[in-house]
């Protein structure tokens, strides 16, 4: 099972809009590929664009915790992936219980995965380039 996941600098386990690079493990819990997350740091799509790689990236499965995905992402890997439930916090941890992974994945997760507060966006701070204005 060829997993993907989504870390920060620090390599702390990250949802796929909040961490500088994706991870993909393969069967044998050696690293395929590390790529730039292009979702990074944005607030609208980040997750979406982080999905499209991860797809790309010939992912069996990714790693989630309560919201690290959204709806649209859901949707995207729905079918395509499957979902690894994890407690661990970085990729360390990770790695030490590679070998059990398999075993935790799900072909639908629950919806606190994916779930998104509907007033998340309801600020001017937003992260990443975002143009809020139209010429007319």
């Amino acid at each position: 099972m060829k997993l993907a996941v989504v870390v920060d600098s620090k390599f702390e386990l990250k949802p796929l809009d909040q961490g500088e690079r994706i991870v993909l493990f393969s069967d044998d819990g050696s690293i395929i590929s590390i790529k730039e997350n292009p979702g990074f740091g944005y607030t609208h799509g980040g997750k979406e664009q982080a999905m499209d790689t991860i797809l790309s990236m010939g992912a069996d499965a990714v790693a989630v915790k309560e919201q690290f995905l959204c709806p649209c992402t859901y949707s995207m890997s729905k079918g395509r992936l499957m979902y690894v439930p994890v407690t661990e916090t970085n990729l360390e941890q990770l790695r030490l219980v590679y070998g059990d992974l398999k075993s935790r994945a799900v072909e639908d997760t629950d919806p606190s995965v994916y779930y998104e507060d509907p007033h998340a966006h309801d600020t001017d701070q937003h992260v990443g380039p975002i143009n809020t204005k139209f010429d007319l």
